[in-house]
């Protein structure tokens, strides 16, 4: 059978398919289980990632930080363990839900698509339409999701540079009050374009190609839904087109995270709307400003979907729900 159909609808022949609730709910306990261990393991990371890009590239400019190495050594010292962690507690618990969204409308959309085909694969535009789709739902909860995150992880960097103490009080809470009191509602979707430009770049890559390294499976019963041997071929496949993905969408993402930045430090560069933030990023940086962040992403992200994508093989979701309704 061909594992172009979502995961856990492979592999039933003895069973109804599941209740659209029930598929939901499991899909979310599978996004939710992976999302939260991938971002804690990787949030150190993460927040290096942000703190690099937001550095400009140019003669005029400070460079606080010279490498990925020297920005953790400089915030291990500036700001403890604690700092490595600024604003992953809230990251961790909008990423389950915004995780969700992605997955589940990607899978739902293929599911309909296929159904009104009458076919059990996808063409490649249509494939591209269900990872877009998926991409521009999800930026609904992971724009003011990034935009407190990054916020929190640019703080330490702003106070470096202002040769400033950082408040020891800051927390997502506060910078949330602080941008509904300025901005109101409206405030929490600043950057939403970039974001969702970012999301949708990524998705019409990740999607098609997950899917296209997954139909490569060595052997028939590795794309049997539930099994370890699924799930290993899940995780491989996950991590390629996750890598691939983030290297590809790296330039939406460094414009993004600029965009969102509630404060500057002096050498900064407000932008005044997603084209106007790519040319001057070009002009006064180079091409290779626009890919900054791109390794770090890489290993961010390749384990973060290949941990997705081996929890959703493995129908841990599924495990729990049908061991409750049991």
């Amino acid at each position: 059978m061909s594992s172009h159909f979502p995961p856990h609808d492979l592999h039933r022949p003895k069973k109804e398919q599941p209740h659209f609730k029930h598929q939901v709910a499991a899909k979310a306990i599978n996004s939710g289980i992976a999302a939260i261990v991938s971002t804690v393991l990787m949030y150190p990371l993460d927040l290096s990632k942000t703190r690099l890009q937001n550095q400009r590239n140019s003669r005029d400019s400070t460079q606080l930080y010279t490498s990925l190495i020297d920005c953790f050594r400089k915030i291990r010292k500036a700001e403890g363990i604690r700092g490595l962690y600024r604003g992953c507690a809230m990251n961790a618990c909008l990423i389950a839900p915004e995780k969700t969204i992605k997955l589940a409308s990607n899978d739902l959309i293929r599911q309909y698509l296929k159904k009104n085909d009458g076919s059990s694969s996808l063409s490649m535009s249509k494939e591209i339409f269900a990872g877009a789709t998926a991409g521009l739902a999800q930026s609904f909860l992971s724009t003011p999701m990034d935009l407190l995150k990054i916020n929190m992880q640019d703080a330490g960097r702003l106070a470096a540079m202002s040769k400033s103490t950082l408040e020891g009080n800051m927390s997502s809470r506060r910078v949330l009050i602080d941008l509904l009191k300025k901005h109101g509602f409206a405030g929490l979707f600043r950057g939403f374009g970039a974001t969702g430009g970012r999301n949708i770049f990524f998705s019409v890559v990740y999607f098609p190609v997950f899917y296209k390294i997954n139909d490569w499976s060595p052997k028939q019963n590795i794309k049997e839904s539930g099994s370890l041997s699924s799930s290993t071929w899940a995780f491989l496949s996950g991590c390629v087109a996750g890598g691939v993905g983030a290297a590809a969408a790296t330039p939406w993402d460094v414009v993004k995270t600029r965009m969102q930045r509630l404060k500057l430090a002096k050498c900064d560069v407000p932008y005044n709307g997603i084209l106007d933030a790519f040319v001057k990023i070009f002009k006064t940086e180079g091409p290779f400003a626009l890919m900054k962040g791109a390794g770090i992403r890489t290993v961010v992200i390749a384990p973060l979907f290949g941990i997705l994508q081996a929890v959703y093989y493995l129908g841990i979701g599924e495990y729990i729900l049908n061991q409750k309704d049991d």
